[in-house]
């Protein structure tokens, strides 16, 4: 029952989501409709030579409705743990892995990491929440702003970023997961992050006596907007420049828990 009443809420919040983006992305193009208008606005050779740049505004209201939309995804994440991550094996190398995979049209980028460490859970549990949360509470919320910079880009392009983290206590191990949204307001996109990390005792006698596990799911959100041919080619060299930010944000924190260690 708690889980339908849940999953109905986030429907709800995604239509109510889709509907705010919308009206938002209609009015910036009717805006940059009249600012191209030479006749509109007086003195528009002097506004067409001033510097641009690829920053839109995002209202708190959208930001607020996102983030709550993050937040009530993370328990249904929690629970689907086991099914996106397979049980730890006896193999306790240390490893870092991005892949691309295709479902359809749809393209998945799956990052893995596997750390082994000399220092207890408790230990690195309590690293890895500090590197994430630089705090005790067991939700944490984030919101920050960047440009997205590629060489196969014209320009960089401005992205608010969102994020909900929350940490899960079970009775053998400690469970991380986090949920992101990448918006760039400007091209009408969207990119979902989902993360997991798994802190638990080592599965035979070893040097080591605990192991990270993580694993991070990096999409292309879908929305109601049609693209052309050139706004796909912008969205997938989007894709791949975020999976690399994700991919630098998991190769720092296991080198904060070999720093940790040495």
């Amino acid at each position: 029952m708690v889980e339908c009443e849940e999953r109905v809420r986030s429907e709800r919040q995604n239509r109510d989501l889709k509907a705010i983006f919308l009206q938002h992305m209609k009015l910036l193009k009717s805006v940059r409709k009249i600012l191209n208008d030479p006749d509109a606005i007086e003195g528009m050779e002097f506004v067409a030579q001033l510097p641009t740049f690829d920053r839109s505004i995002f209202s708190f209201n959208l930001s607020r409705t996102i983030l709550e939309e993050l937040s009530t995804s993370l328990h249904p994440m929690y629970q689907g743990t086991d099914v996106v991550m397979a049980p730890l094996s006896d193999n306790l190398s240390v490893a870092l892995c991005t892949e691309a995979k295709y479902h359809g049209h749809e393209v998945v980028i799956e990052t893995t990491s596997n750390t082994p460490l000399m220092r207890p859970a408790h230990e690195a549990n309590e690293i890895l929440w500090r590197y994430i949360a630089n705090g005790d509470n067991p939700d944490i919320e984030k919101s920050f702003s960047l440009n997205l910079v590629s060489c196969e880009l014209e320009a960089p392009l401005h992205a608010i970023v969102l994020a909900s983290f929350r940490k899960y206590e079970d009775k053998n191990r400690v469970i991380f997961v986090g949920a992101g949204r990448w918006v760039v307001p400007s091209k009408c996109l969207q990119f979902e992050d989902q993360y997991w990390s798994i802190v638990e005792q080592s599965p035979v006698p070893t040097e080591y006596s605990s192991v990270v596990r993580t694993y991070n799911q990096l999409r292309a959100k879908e929305t109601d907007v049609k693209f052309s041919r050139q706004h796909q080619v912008t969205q997938d060299i989007l894709l791949k420049s975020i999976a690399k930010m994700s991919r630098r944000f998991m190769q720092s924190l296991k080198n904060t828990f070999m720093n940790e260690q040495s």
